[in-house]
């Protein structure tokens, strides 16, 4: 059945997953939000209360302002750092979290892959080894990164465990 396909019919294009997830829109939250920027504004400007002073109105402008974009889908997160896992015919790269530093490994340069119950294991030919988890991702997109591994890794001649 292979020799019917062509070489280029059986690449896989890169598999790019973003870890920094926008969010749907949540009307309590952007209600919630906007209700304290809101009460915010009222008690600097309208209100003769003296009880807060400006750093306490500051930080409950800025949270309440937090609060509205989260609820409008925006993460803020996303303007700081990226997260992801890539796989391509390259490379595996993997950035955990905005704040830490992206691991790449060339398929050349891996031994084997390990996929676990709750996550992936790789190891490298100089001794080396990382490993994600990919508990936060959902189901369909856990079992696309695990199909895409295992395929990527035996068409490299790499163990998969």
């Amino acid at each position: 059945m292979r020799a019917f396909f062509k070489e280029n019919d059986l690449k896989m294009d890169g598999l790019y997953i973003d870890l920094v997830k926008k969010q749907g829109i949540n009307y309590m939250r952007l209600i919630a939000g906007l209700a304290m920027v809101g009460a915010t504004i009222y008690l600097a400007i309208y209100s003769e209360q003296q009880r807060f002073t400006i750093t306490h109105l500051s930080i409950f402008f800025i949270a309440g302002l937090y609060y509205a974009v989260l609820g409008a889908g925006f993460n803020p997160l996303s303007l700081v750092g990226k997260a992801y896992i890539r796989v391509d015919e390259n490379e595996i790269a993997v950035k955990k979290s905005i704040w830490s530093k992206a691991i790449d490994a060339s398929w050349d340069m891996i031994l084997e892959v390990q996929l676990n119950i709750t996550a992936i294991r790789v190891k490298l030919k100089n001794g080396d080894s990382f490993e994600f988890d990919y508990q936060m991702l959902n189901d369909d997109t856990a079992h696309e990164l695990k199909t895409r591994l295992a395929l990527t890794a035996k068409s490299k001649d790499i163990e998969v465990n």
